[in-house]
């Protein structure tokens, strides 16, 4: 019974982070484009934006082509994720973060043509946007680290050996 909870606790994972940045988006749907409903004065401003690109408005207007470029990385996520049994744990996080970040932000592009944005730092020249964004370059940056330093995977001493994970 316990291995069940551990296998189960990784997917839960990845939908709290879709839900979670779902929620925040339809109530900022709710609000006029482009008008500020909460500011920090010199810090940030939430406003509702769509982003009909990729990062940084790349390729804006081709939300299509990269709405099925986005579904393919996802199914490649999830294969990786199914196939493989060595990761650590930090690894299966960052994994299953940048997969419900993704399908959140792959949900937008499918039903509204654009991803929802809202958060737009004051300080410096920056894009909008939202919490997904940052849920994937997080999880990105933390495999760019395990991967650059050897830690993406367990040692095969704990492999071999069975870890808790």
């Amino acid at each position: 019974m316990k291995t069940h909870w551990r296998f189960s606790v990784y997917p839960l994972l990845s939908v709290l982070v879709l839900l979670i940045d779902q929620w925040i988006k339809v109530y900022v749907r709710m609000l006029p484009l482009y008008e500020a409903f909460f500011t920090v004065p010199g810090i940030l401003e939430l406003t509702h934006h769509t982003n009909t690109g990729a990062a940084f408005s790349m390729l804006s207007g081709h939300a299509d082509m990269i709405a099925v470029f986005s579904a393919l990385l996802l199914i490649l996520l999830m294969v990786f994720l199914g196939k493989t049994t060595r990761l650590t744990t930090i690894g299966k996080i960052s994994v299953v973060t940048l997969i419900g970040a993704g399908a959140s932000n792959l949900i937008d592009r499918i039903l509204f043509g654009g991803v929802t944005d809202y958060i737009q730092l004051l300080f410096i020249q920056f894009p909008v946007f939202n919490l997904a964004d940052i849920c994937i370059t997080c999880s990105v940056m933390i495999m760019s680290i395990l991967i650059m330093t050897g830690r993406l995977d367990k040692q095969p001493e704990e492999f071999t050996h069975g870890s808790k994970d």
